[in-house]
């Protein structure tokens, strides 16, 4: 079988090839086939060559040589966001947003401690505004004070209402449920949906506040019960109060805190891991097969001062800050002698170019029925080369079924490409080299996912990346 696993919904060719460059405008890749819109089926954006590309020695319409290299590690950067953090930044509060009573009183605890024997209302309700009900409870208590971000821990008065479940008949008209909800205001709402379990995503959980809205004291007094897709519950209510004096403490929020993992600079580590991270980081495998914030490095040998400092606790390692920004970093050491799948490369020529297919195969004996491959665009793989500081798209037929995103700031490529290849059969891909390549040896690194049922124990296996390079080499 050559060529197959076309995705449904493939899109049309012609479109595909207009839109934003085809897959030159979304990878970031140049293609500098003479033709886009030729029957060969090159993606190309139709972008005259980069001056980053250097002069080429030989105009890639003579003999090339192939063979498939793999990397011991891949590795890969991921960029953190804010949004990332343990705790966003948008629910630290800054001190000109916070009511006179709080802040006066969080200065008081943060200089020289604060209590009192009577918590005002003003006060209280300060603190609510940092409590979240509706769809389960979330107290978030982050501030700033003088440009640096606190935690605060009040020890103040608190109502609470849970959900007891009850036996036998309630009073249909003391009961609501998630349907009714509408006719009332937005704090029942929240008491309700706190207290209820109406979604498989949030629990049951405790309603808690210190100033009850008087639209809660009004439903309290009319429903006693709650069902949701569980169970009807008896609402149960107290007054939690731990008496005077009641006090705020106030402690700063460090850097692990924010982020939720431990935080190091890339400095403080030593001059090899700090290289081979900033090698990581500056790798230009973003797209189309990675998001924007993700980078893809491979190679042979990773400093054993990153298993040591980084990774002594796989998947819970600290963050590292490189240039102001900060990432989480991933080593992985594919198994490719487990996975029953053999990859293998043929130079040959296509519409009179030099060209190479790239094959795979499932191994006999080892799998029972087919195998399932997938990869993000076409199968076998996205294909490139870097030259200079620009990539060259290496144009296939397999390409007509990429899907680019829309967004400005997303590249990646959307749909996954999907063939099941019998034992005997194979899935292959042939790629042209176009005439940006200049003579010399280039790598073209490729990826994908592969599932099977192993033959001896029908256990079956979640698809298992393969990652691989094409080792190029252009003879001038």
């Amino acid at each position: 079988m050559s060529g197959g696993g076309r995705s449904a919904g493939v899109v049309d060719r012609r479109r595909f090839l207009l839109a934003a460059g085809g897959i030159a405008g979304l990878a970031g890749c140049q293609s500098t086939d003479p033709d886009p819109t030729s029957s060969s089926g090159s993606p190309s954006g139709g972008t005259p060559a980069s001056s980053a590309i250097p002069p080429a020695t030989t105009a890639a319409d003579g003999r090339v040589d192939v063979a498939i290299r793999t990397a011991r590690y891949r590795v890969r950067s991921y960029r953190q966001t804010p949004e990332q953090r343990a705790i966003d930044p948008d629910e630290v509060v800054g001190e000109a947003d916070l009511p006179e009573s709080l802040r006066t009183a969080l200065r008081a605890a943060r200089d020289d401690g604060y209590e009192t024997d009577a918590a005002s209302d003003d006060l209280l309700a300060a603190i609510d505004s940092f409590r979240h009900n509706g769809g389960g409870y979330r107290f978030e208590p982050y501030v700033r004070l003088d440009g640096t971000p606190y935690r605060f821990d009040p020890t103040v008065p608190v109502f609470v209402a849970r959900l007891e479940e009850v036996e036998g008949d309630v009073d249909p008209e003391r009961t609501v449920d998630d349907e009714g909800l509408d006719e009332f205001d937005e704090p029942v709402r929240d008491l309700v949906r706190t207290i209820g379990a109406f979604t498989t995503m949030v629990p049951r959980d405790e309603y808690r506040i210190s100033i009850v809205p008087e639209p809660v004291l009004a439903f309290l007094d009319e429903y006693d019960y709650v069902r949701d897709p569980d169970m009807v519950g008896r609402i149960a209510t107290e007054r939690v109060d731990p008496g005077p004096p009641y006090t705020i403490e106030v402690s700063e929020l460090s850097t692990a805190d924010l982020w939720g993992r431990r935080v190091v600079e890339v400095g403080t580590l030593p001059a090899d891991l700090r290289r081979f991270l900033e090698t990581v980081v500056a790798s230009d495998r973003r797209a189309p097969v990675h998001p924007p914030t993700r980078t893809e490095h491979r190679t042979d040998s990773v400093p054993s001062a990153y298993f040591e400092r980084l990774d002594a606790d796989p998947g819970f390692g600290p963050y590292v800050v490189i240039d102001g920004s900060t990432y989480a970093f991933d080593v992985r050491e594919p198994n490719r002698s487990e996975i029953p799948v053999s990859v293998s490369v043929a130079a040959g020529s296509a519409d009179g170019r030099p060209a190479f297919t790239v094959r795979l195969e499932p191994s006999g004996g080892e799998v029972e029925g087919p195998v399932e491959f997938e990869a993000r665009g076409a199968l076998p793989s996205v294909l490139w080369v870097e030259v200079g500081s620009a990539r060259v798209l290496l144009p296939s037929e397999a390409y007509e079924s990429v899907e680019r995103s829309d967004e400005p700031d997303e590249r990646r490529i959307r749909n996954l490409v999907r063939a099941e290849v019998a034992v005997g059969e194979s899935l292959s891909a042939t790629y042209r080299v176009p005439e940006g390549v200049p003579a010399g040896t280039h790598d073209a690194g490729g990826l994908f996912g592969v599932s099977w049922t192993d033959a001896d124990t029908g256990q079956q296996y979640p698809f298992v990346d393969y990652p691989f390079q094409v080792s190029l080499t252009v003879e001038g």
